[in-house]
């Protein structure tokens, strides 16, 4: 009975991300071999993993005192550049693969949203 009460910018709203996701992969299925596609996706999921741990470690490595030692410091600033580099590694990928990207944000948020 819910779903005849329904206005239509709703039903709308409500079927949008799923099309979206539908059309993106036509999209991807265009331009990349299911193997590639994998084998990139793969990739991406790591860089952002790797990028994760760069940062986590350091975080962690962080130390609370406002005087570094100069050990802490450049403990710090390879740290720094490790998570920097990762960064940059993501960015790149994203440059070249766009699609990819934008099929796997459509994923990460279709798979929060919940289905009435």
């Amino acid at each position: 009975m819910e779903a005849l009460t329904t206005s239509p910018s709703v039903a709308t709203d409500k079927i949008h991300g799923p099309l979206n996701a539908l059309a993106l992969v036509k999209l991807v299925d265009a331009f990349y071999s299911p193997d590639d596609r994998m084998l990139l996706l793969k990739e991406i999921d790591d860089a952002y993993v790797a990028c994760n741990v760069a940062y986590e470690a350091m975080a962690a490595g962080t130390p609370t005192a406002r005087s570094w030692t100069d050990e802490q410091k450049s403990e710090h600033q390879r740290l720094l550049n490790a998570k920097v580099e990762c960064d940059r590694v993501v960015d790149e990928l994203r440059k070249e693969h766009k699609l990819l990207f934008r099929l796997r944000d459509a994923r990460d948020t279709l798979s929060k949203s919940k289905y009435e």
